[in-house]
C-alpha cells in the first residue's frame, strides 16, 4: 500500500501548515494564561495610568461570558470603573463583592530583567510584570473562575448577586477611586454584605489572609532656633531640638521593633515607624555652608497604626513627646480625610425594620470648615424616681433642656478635645429634659431595631447617637422615636465654622481610618463565630488550600473604606510558595500558581454565592 501513496503538492502542504499554525496561534492566544499576560500589557502604572485601555480589555472578556452585565462608572471625568455584576436567584440579599485595582505603581525598566510591561513568560513559567502580583492577577482570576464555573457546571445560578469591582487610584490612596464610590448612591444600591479583596503572596505552602489593615499616618516635625556662627556653643539650636526628637522617636521604634524580634506580636501588629527625609542647613553651590548653624530642621516620618491602636493616645505623644512646643518644635499637618455615612450599610448586622424612600444629605463640614465648639458640659441631673436610673451609663452624661424649636443636640469634651465628643442624647419631647448618654446603651439599642437611613424631616420624639470614631467628625444621627419604638434615623449637618478661626483645626495626614462609624476598630472578625469566615475558610479548604493564621496587613489597601462602613472585608490573594515582590523589581507570578488560584476562586464565588445565611457579629 505505501506504493500506492501519491506525495501531496506543496500549495496543499503550505495551506496545511499555515491552517494548523492558525488554529496553535488562535488556541494559545484564547487561554486563562495568554489572557493575563494580554491583561498585564496594558501599562496602567502612576503617575499617568491608562484606566481606558484595561476598562475596554475587561468589558470585552466580560461580554463573552453570559449573564454577567458590565457597567462603567465615571468617578471624576477622567477616571472611571468598571463594574461587572453576575445576578442571583434572590437579589434581595446582601451581595458578594470581589474587588480589585486597575492601576499600579511606577517601574524602573533598567532594573528589570524583562521590560515590565511585556509580560514575559520564561521556560519555567514565570511571567514578568508590574501588576502580575498587585493586583491583576486577582482581577483576571475573578473572570475566569466565573467562566470555569459556567462551563462546568451550566446550570449554576448564584443565589446572590455577584459584583466584581475594578477601581482605580487604589496606589494612590484611593481617595478618588473607592472612597469615592462608596459614597454615591451606586454603590448602596448594591447592598453589599461581604467582600473580597486583595491580600498578599505566601512564602510557604498556605495562603494568607488579612482581616485589617493599618493606617499610615504621614508626619512631619519641624525644629526651630537661634541662627549663629558654627563655633558659637548655643543652647535649643534648631538641629540640637530635631535630635532631641529624634532620640525620643527612635527609642519608640526601638521598643515596638523589640516586641516583634521577641516573637511577642507579628510587623503588622504594632505601630511603626520610620523616617523618610532630613532638612535642614543653608545650601550653597557645592552643598552646604559649613559655618552656619540653622534656624530651622526638619524630619519627616511615616508612621502605620494598627487598628488596635489608641489614635488619640499617639496624638498625644507626638504633641507632648515628639513634637512639644515647649522645645520650639512643632508639627506639621493636613486635614484629615473622613468619610460620609451611607445609610443602609453602616453595618450590615443591623436588620432593615423600616421601609420608603430615603434622602441622603451630606454630614461632612464644607471645605475650610471645622466643627465648631460647644459651651462646657454640665453634671447630669437625674432624678432618682426617673426610669433613667434603671441605666447606670445615663447617670455620667450631662443633662440639658430642649428648647422649644431646637429638636437635635450635639455635645463635647472642650478640656481635652475641642471637637465632637463620643455621646449619645437621648431626646424626650421638644421643650423637655435632654439626656446626653454614653454611646454603649444606645448602639445596643440601634443594633437591634434600626438601620442607617437619612431624611430632612425631624419629629418631635428622637435620639440623636453621635457614635465614637476616634477621629475628628461632623456625624450626627438622629432617630425618631413613636411610642417607644424607633422607626428612623436622621443624619444632619452640624454648624461649622471657618477652620482657621480661634484655633488650629489641623491633625496629622491620617490616609484611613482606625475605627468603623460604629466607633469598634477596624477588623473582620476571623474566626467560626463569622459566618462568612466560616463559608469562605470551608471554600479554600475545598479546592485543596489551606489558610495561615489570619493576619492584619502591614500596608494599607482599598479594604479600609469597607471595614469603615462595618462590612466584613477580607484581603486574599492566592499565591502560595511564592515570593513577596509588589512594589519590587522583577515582579512576577509562576503560571502554575496563576491557574491554582482561579480553581481556589471557583470554590469562593461558588460558595460564597451560595451561602443562605447572614452576617451577625
Amino acid at each position: 500500500m505505501l506504493d500506492h501513496l501519491q506525495p501531496l503538492p506543496i500549495l496543499v502542504l503550505l495551506s496545511l501548515s499555515l491552517s494548523l499554525s492558525l488554529s496553535l496561534s488562535t488556541s494559545e492566544s484564547d487561554t486563562p494564561i495568554s489572557r493575563f499576560q494580554q491583561y498585564l500589557r496594558i501599562n496602567t502604572a502612576h503617575p499617568n495610568p491608562n484606566y481606558t485601555a484595561p476598562i475596554n480589555y475587561l468589558t470585552n472578556f466580560a461580554n463573552s461570558i453570559p449573564n454577567l452585565h458590565s457597567k462603567i462608572i465615571h468617578l471624576t471625568p477622567t477616571i472611571p470603573l468598571l463594574l461587572l455584576t453576575w445576578p442571583g436567584s434572590n437579589p434581595f440579599l446582601p451581595s458578594i463583592l470581589f474587588n480589585s485595582h486597575l492601576d499600579s505603581v511606577p517601574a524602573e525598566p533598567e532594573k528589570w530583567t524583562h521590560p515590565p510591561f511585556a509580560a514575559h513568560k520564561t521556560s519555567d513559567g514565570r511571567i514578568f510584570a508590574r501588576g502580575a502580583q498587585d493586583d491583576k492577577c486577582i482581577g483576571m482570576q475573578y473572570l475566569e473562575a466565573i467562566k470555569a464555573i459556567q462551563s462546568s457546571d451550566p446550570n449554576f445560578v448564584p443565589l446572590r448577586n455577584v459584583h466584581i469591582l475594578y477601581v482605580p487610584e487604589e496606589e494612590v490612596g484611593g481617595f478618588n477611586g473607592m472612597r469615592k464610590f462608596v459614597e454615591r448612591k451606586e454603590f448602596e444600591e448594591l447592598n453589599v454584605g461581604f467582600v473580597m479583596d486583595e491580600g498578599q503572596a505566601s512564602t510557604n505552602d498556605e495562603f494568607r489572609v488579612f482581616y485589617a489593615d493599618r493606617t499610615p499616618w504621614h508626619m512631619v516635625i519641624k525644629a526651630v532656633g537661634m541662627p549663629g556662627h558654627g563655633s558659637k556653643l548655643v543652647d535649643n539650636t534648631a538641629m540640637e531640638n530635631l535630635m532631641k526628637s529624634i532620640e525620643v522617636i527612635t527609642k519608640f521604634r526601638e521598643s515596638k521593633f523589640d516586641i516583634v524580634k521577641a516573637g511577642l506580636a507579628a510587623n503588622s501588629e504594632v505601630i511603626s515607624v520610620n523616617p523618610v527625609f532630613l532638612k535642614a542647613g543653608t545650601p550653597s553651590p557645592t552643598g552646604f555652608v559649613m559655618n552656619m548653624q540653622p534656624s530651622e530642621a526638619e524630619a519627616g516620618f511615616d508612621i502605620r497604626m494598627p487598628p488596635t491602636a489608641d489614635p488619640q493616645l499617639m496624638r498625644k505623644i507626638i504633641e507632648e513627646q515628639w513634637a512639644p512646643a515647649w522645645r520650639n518644635m512643632t508639627y506639621e499637618r493636613a486635614q484629615s480625610q473622613r468619610l460620609r455615612a451611607v445609610p443602609g450599610i453602616m453595618s450590615q448586622r443591623h436588620k432593615r425594620t423600616n421601609t420608603g424612600k430615603t434622602q441622603a444629605t451630606s454630614t461632612s463640614c464644607p471645605k475650610g470648615k471645622r466643627p465648631a465648639p460647644a459651651e462646657e458640659p454640665r453634671p447630669a441631673d437625674v432624678d432618682s424616681e426617673s426610669e433613667d436610673t434603671m441605666f447606670p451609663e445615663r447617670k455620667f452624661g450631662i443633662s440639658a433642656v430642649a428648647p422649644h424649636g431646637k429638636d437635635w443636640y450635639r455635645t463635647f469634651k472642650p478640656l481635652e478635645d475641642p471637637y465632637l465628643e463620643v455621646l449619645d442624647v437621648l431626646v424626650t419631647e421638644v421643650g423637655q429634659r435632654v439626656f446626653f448618654l454614653l454611646s454603649s446603651r444606645l448602639e445596643l439599642l440601634l443594633s437591634s431595631k434600626v438601620d442607617f437611613y437619612f431624611t430632612n424631616m425631624l419629629g418631635n420624639w428622637c435620639i440623636m447617637t453621635l457614635i465614637p470614631i476616634s477621629i475628628y467628625s461632623c456625624m450626627n444621627e438622629v432617630v425618631i422615636i413613636v411610642g417607644g419604638e424607633i422607626k428612623r434615623l436622621f443624619i444632619k449637618e452640624p454648624r461649622c465654622v471657618d477652620s482657621t478661626e480661634g484655633t488650629d483645626a489641623s491633625v496629622i495626614t491620617e490616609k484611613g481610618f482606625l475605627r468603623d462609624n460604629m466607633g469598634r476598630p477596624l477588623m473582620t472578625l476571623a474566626s467560626d463565630t463569622n459566618p462568612w469566615w466560616s463559608v469562605f475558610n470551608e471554600a479554600v479548604t475545598r479546592a485543596g488550600g489551606k489558610l495561615s493564621k489570619p493576619e492584619i496587613l502591614a500596608s494599607t489597601t482599598d479594604a479600609r473604606f469597607m471595614r469603615r462602613l462595618g462590612i466584613p472585608t477580607f484581603g486574599f490573594s492566592p499565591m502560595k510558595n511564592t515570593p513577596i515582590l509588589l512594589h519590587d523589581h522583577n515582579e512576577f507570578l509562576k503560571d502554575t500558581v496563576y491557574l491554582e488560584g482561579i480553581k481556589v476562586y471557583e470554590s469562593i464565588i461558588k460558595s460564597l454565592s451560595s451561602f443562605e445565611g447572614s452576617y451577625e457579629q
